[in-house]
């Protein structure tokens, strides 16, 4: 099984991918090319933005007990005479997307023609979960926004921290479940239950 279209030849003398992420924030999906310059169209007719400032951590998979994480990172210099560009995503929301699905795709090239009237569509690879956005103002001009991916699995290893009662239960199914309250809640209790 091949994750690339029928059509597209791996052999050809120009074989190229493109790296793609889009997020769903607050105020509108925002679709972005990871390491390239300029705007590339997809078939669509939609806009992936790119630009060297942005940067993504290698797309790892899970296996071996281990559930990855990666960032997506903007670095870049704010132009003292322009808005500030942390305050306007703090305003729009878009700095509270926790949770929001993170889309990496990739888009196959067979010939430079792709660049600008692309024959397939984008390739879904993976989805993951947005995290929390890191802020790093590290003098005057120079600014850091890092958005954090979460694993397919997150703290799949964590225990939940709940207890047999009534409102863990609810919490846990939606429905609360009266038999347990009167489940003991100390591990050891100071009169035995039995002889």
């Amino acid at each position: 099984m091949s994750v690339l279209p029928e059509g597209f030849d791996p052999r050809a003398q120009i074989v190229g991918i493109i790296d793609l992420v889009s997020i769903a924030a607050p105020s509108g999906l925002a679709r972005f090319m990871v390491g390239q310059e300029g705007v590339f169209r997809d078939r669509d007719g939609n806009a992936w933005y790119g630009s060297q400032l942005i940067g993504a951590s290698a797309l790892a998979w899970s296996r071996d007990g281990k559930a990855p994480a990666g960032s997506l990172t903007l670095s870049y210099f704010q132009d003292p005479t322009a808005p500030d560009l942390i305050e306007q995503l703090r305003e729009g929301g878009d700095l509270e997307i926790r949770g929001a699905p993170v889309r990496f795709y990739i888009q196959p090239v067979n010939d430079h023609t792709e660049l600008y009237a692309p024959r397939f569509a984008p390739i879904l690879i993976a989805t993951r979960a947005a995290g929390p956005v890191t802020v790093e103002i590290v003098n005057d001009l120079q600014r850091s926004l890092s958005l954090a991916i979460e694993g397919p699995v997150a703290l799949r290893r964590s225990s939940r921290g709940l207890n047999y009662t009534v409102a863990d239960h609810a919490r846990l199914i939606g429905s609360p479940n009266p038999s347990l309250e009167y489940m003991p809640q100390i591990a050891r209790p100071e009169e035995k239950l039995f002889g």
